[in-house]
């Protein structure tokens, strides 16, 4: 381990060097570190929000697909109820006609 990276590795662990105790090089590379920490942090939050983005054009989608599906449903359930109608009217016709003859 070169002693720029000890510096580093030491200027990260807070717990190993209190801030009053560091010089300017050690306080450079604790900043970087925290720094670097930050960006990681930041490119993975980046990513999590990019996949919630898919996820959400990803249930839209479905979404629509549903939308899609219930006019079917509805449409045919429309035609049913005009038959049922239809079924119902003829039926009275015939008994009316039945108890008249």
């Amino acid at each position: 381990v070169s002693a720029t990276n000890a510096i580093a590795v030491v200027a990260c662990c807070p717990a190993a060097m209190p801030p009053q105790f560091r010089g300017p090089a050690e306080e450079r590379a604790h900043l970087r570190c925290e720094v670097d920490g930050l960006q990681r942090e930041k490119k993975e939050l980046l990513a999590d929000l990019e996949a919630a983005h898919a996820r959400l054009e990803a249930l839209e989608a479905e979404r629509g697909d549903l939308d899609a599906k219930v006019g079917s449903v509805e449409s045919e359930l429309d035609a049913f109820s005009s038959a049922r109608s239809t079924a119902e009217a003829a039926l009275e016709a015939a008994q009316s006609q039945k108890q008249q003859a």
